[in-house]
């Protein structure tokens, strides 16, 4: 990543959100309008039904996944 100029950055919307509540919407609209222009592609991994919602948090929580888990709501 050094050599390609590449950056992995991340930040917590729900940290932001209790200690600059005023900039949290702003941040959330940023992140979406990124991801829907393609400028940043999120990869989901696995896509479960909510029946198996305790599951994908068991995944989760064990560093079992890579990428994202989505638990679909139908």
């Amino acid at each position: 990543m050094f050599f390609a100029g590449r950056t992995v950055a991340g930040f917590s919307l729900g940290a932001l959100s209790a200690d600059r509540p005023d900039l949290a919407g702003d941040a959330l609209r940023q992140a979406v309008d990124l991801i829907a222009g393609g400028s940043v592609r999120v990869e989901v991994n696995t896509v479960l039904p909510l029946e198996q919602a305790a599951w994908a948090h068991h995944r989760v929580e064990s560093g079992a996944t890579i990428g994202k888990t989505v638990v679909a709501v139908s």
